[in-house]
């Protein structure tokens, strides 16, 4: 059996589980608010399979992240490195997640967002060595940036980038 799950973290799906009994858990997995698809191809029964989630084996799962439950900070980015790019303009980048609340480096980075997602995941959206600071009189204006880098620490912190800049 794989159970893929959309917009719950394996934390909340866990807490969920452990509030059921058995009997219960048929329904959760027909009701799971609405964010989970079943593709049931199990051979045991709903109980074996009940336990070995309160036993912590999520390894049946698929958990997608959700997009929404993030804010934009000023810090808490250490230890992110590059992991995809975006291209939009920054008026639109402004329009979604505000003035920048990182002005640079004063180096290498013109503009900076830091999204903390509520599961602790963290992401950068930033400008690099294209701008001002590192490029002087020459360097394009940060209004005029169209291709800024994402940061992250986990691989799928692109994936949720783009869900949040696409909605």
């Amino acid at each position: 059996m794989k159970i893929e799950t959309k917009g719950i973290d394996k934390v909340r799906f866990k807490q969920l589980v452990e509030c059921m009994s058995p009997e219960h858990f048929e329904q959760v997995l027909d009701n799971l608010d609405g964010s989970v698809n079943q593709t049931r191809d199990w051979t045991g029964d709903q109980k074996e399979l009940w336990d070995l989630i309160r036993m912590a084996d999520l390894s049946l799962f698929s958990f997608e992240p959700e997009t929404t439950g993030y804010r934009v900070t000023g810090q808490g980015a250490g230890g992110t490195s590059l992991k995809g790019y975006l291209d939009i303009s920054y008026q639109d980048l402004v329009m979604k997640f505000g003035e920048p609340p990182c002005v640079g480096d004063g180096d290498k980075v013109d503009a900076e967002w830091v999204l903390q997602f509520d599961d602790g995941d963290v992401a950068t959206i930033y400008n690099y060595k294209d701008g001002k600071n590192y490029n002087g009189t020459s360097g394009t204006p940060v209004e005029e940036i169209t291709h800024w880098h994402i940061g992250g620490k986990s691989p799928n912190i692109v994936d949720r980038v783009m869900k949040i800049v696409n909605s």
